[in-house]
């Protein structure tokens, strides 16, 4: 699932995806659903210089399309805070 998303705060244009992590298979151990398994929510800045991941709650992942600006902001800050952050020099 992915979307296109301005941040109004600077204008910056971002490319999120949210993406199903798998569960680790053990034996026995029944795959784990859509809705049941955490996302690796990616953003990218549309000059592609920043990326950021964080991994959310599978009730956030899965509704990526509706999440409101506010939603979105939040996630991206917590992103910077405390997700993987990823720099690509310009070139």
């Amino acid at each position: 699932m992915d979307r296109q998303w301005t941040d109004e705060r600077d204008g910056t244009t971002w490319d999120i995806e949210a993406i199903p992590m798998m569960a680790r298979q053990e034996p026995g151990r029944p795959t784990a659903m859509i809705g049941e398994t955490d996302f690796h929510l990616w953003f990218r800045s549309g000059n592609g210089r920043h990326v950021f991941q964080l991994v959310i709650d599978p009730d956030t992942g899965s509704r990526l399309g509706q999440l409101a600006d506010d939603d979105l902001a939040a996630l991206l800050d917590r992103a910077r805070s405390v997700g993987i952050r990823i720099e690509k020099e310009q070139g």
